[in-house]
């Protein structure tokens, strides 16, 4: 039972209270217009959130689009609920969804859902589904629809032009409701994790977005997939979009092992392999290993450190060789010189 339905079995059973009468609801559309003139249609608009039409809404709140809209959004960014497999598949709590809807329909936009405690990302995508589905007809407007549907079985820019040419016709607060849904839908389709793609998403918003029944359901589901994957092809927006979080500790993670394996592959650059060999308690033999990087390393110093040779060449036929080795080597050579002389 939809919430004005609900709100008809509250008016009947009002009167029914006043008048002792049991088969009063066939009569209450005489008798509403009479006492109050004001039919129940009226009555109902005027006394719920949910199931009221949107200019109704506009006059009470005064706001440029209903704050439960804005607020569903941001309770499910805000809390990283993006990431959520099944978001706007799975329906929430059946009893929570319900107390929130009557909380609302209660306080109004006194209501703030993001201070509700115990609601879930299934419930809040719930309730937003459910707000769509409660607006009297269609949010494309019941004059509009069918020309919209139209264009769900035309070619992608057949369609992008009909469609914008059309939007243009749709009162302001439709207009910007329509586009806020599908930028927010387009950001939760990015998140793969969600498993919601752009096509998903249409399918499930189809018969709530178009009020359909029976027919139009494929040229619906084609609009919305279209404005979902490409909302820039329809309005001029700045698109935000949200952190990943699973994908963005995935790649950290992923960067965190490439820093790992570059800093051991260095160390295994740099440092020698010592391979200890003990043959017995006091006696320790160590085996220094060096990689070939370290072995040209060490050649290159060894050659450094090699000998200096001083030739003088006193005569074509007598060549005098002066190796100098080191400081400890110097008394050596002077020696080697001697016998030479």
């Amino acid at each position: 039972m939809t919430s004005k339905e609900i709100s008809h079995e509250i008016v009947s059973n009002y009167f029914s209270h006043i008048f002792y009468v049991t088969e009063v609801r066939e009569y209450t559309s005489t008798l509403i217009p009479i006492l109050f003139n004001k039919t129940i249609d009226q009555i109902v608009a005027n006394s719920l959130y949910f199931g009221a039409n949107l200019t109704s809404l506009l006059k009470r709140t005064n706001n440029q689009i209903p704050r439960i809209i804005q607020d569903c959004y941001t309770f499910i960014k805000s809390r990283n609920f993006l990431d959520s497999e099944g978001i706007f598949r799975i329906n929430g709590s059946h009893a929570k969804i319900c107390k929130v809807v009557d909380l609302y329909n209660e306080k109004g936009e006194k209501f703030e859902i993001l201070k509700h405690e115990g609601l879930w990302e299934y419930e809040v995508a719930s309730i937003l589904k459910k707000w769509f589905r409660d607006l009297p007809g269609s949010i494309w407007t019941t004059e509009l629809k069918e020309k919209f549907l139209h264009y769900g079985e035309t070619s992608e820019q057949e369609m992008v032009i009909g469609i914008k040419t059309l939007f243009l016709q749709l009162p302001p607060i439709n207009q910007e409701i329509i586009k806020q849904l599908m930028v927010f839908l387009h950001i939760v389709s990015k998140h793969t994790a969600n498993k919601m793609t752009a096509y998903n998403l249409s399918l499930i918003f189809a018969p709530t977005l178009f009020d359909l029944w029976l027919s139009g359901f494929k040229q619906a589901s084609n609009i919305l997939k279209s404005m979902i994957e490409n909302p820039r092809l329809y309005w001029d927006v700045n698109i935000v979009y949200e952190e990943n979080a699973k994908e963005k500790e995935k790649e950290e993670e992923e960067e965190k092992e490439e820093e790992k394996e570059e800093e051991k592959e260095k160390e295994q650059e740099n440092e020698k392999v010592k391979l200890e060999i003990k043959f017995d308690p006091k006696v320790k033999i160590e085996l220094s290993i060096f990689d070939q990087n370290s072995e040209e390393k060490e050649k290159e110093n060894q050659q450094e450190k090699e000998k200096v040779k001083l030739e003088i060449k006193l005569d074509p036929k007598v060549k005098i060789e002066l190796n100098i080795l080191d400081q400890n080597s110097e008394e050596q050579s002077n020696n080697e010189i001697q016998k030479n002389n």
